[in-house]
């Protein structure tokens, strides 16, 4: 598991898997910071970050686990 941090902020954890290099990297689980309040501006610094940490690894994109995905609206992923 490794954490999002945005700032000095503690904002999610999550728990990636990655099956080969230049594959995909695939976020199996996520856990929000029961204390944060996700917004629209979050979203978009997220997304932004995981595109460099796709890009930092070399993966071709960011896959989400789908019940992951809608429990936590992660679908701002799919665009980093």
């Amino acid at each position: 598991v490794l954490p999002v941090l945005l700032g000095d902020a503690l904002v999610a954890r999550f728990e990636p898997a990655r099956y080969r290099p230049g594959g995909a990297l695939h976020i199996v689980n996520w856990w929000w910071e029961a204390d944060f309040c996700v917004d629209d501006a979050v979203r978009a610094q997220l997304a932004t970050l995981f595109a460099r940490f796709r890009d930092y690894l070399g993966a071709s994109s960011i896959t989400v686990d789908a019940v992951v995905s809608r429990r936590c609206r992660l679908g701002f992923l799919r665009r980093a």
